[in-house]
């Protein structure tokens, strides 16, 4: 079976949330997208395909958390201030 995860990690750019890819799939999909983040939508057809989501550091205003999809957003690495 495929290893069906990415990684992404959110910042707060100018008070707007944005998903950076951290691994070469997460950075395919923002290849394909046109994109330097991926946006909900991306994320939700991520989600669509079959993807885990894994959000490396976790944020409360992280737009899987938000939405619906954070039960394919399983955070990692979890350190206050990284």
């Amino acid at each position: 079976m495929l290893d069906q995860e990415i990684t992404i990690q959110i910042k707060n750019v100018y008070g707007e949330d944005k998903a950076y890819p951290v691994c070469p799939k997460a950075k395919l999909f923002t290849d394909i997208a046109g994109t330097k983040t991926l946006r909900l939508a991306d994320l939700n057809h991520i989600k669509q395909l079959g993807y885990k989501i894994v959000v490396k550091f976790h944020m409360v205003s992280c737009p899987a958390y938000k939405t619906g999809i954070e039960d394919h957003c399983v955070c990692k690495d979890w350190q206050e201030g990284d």
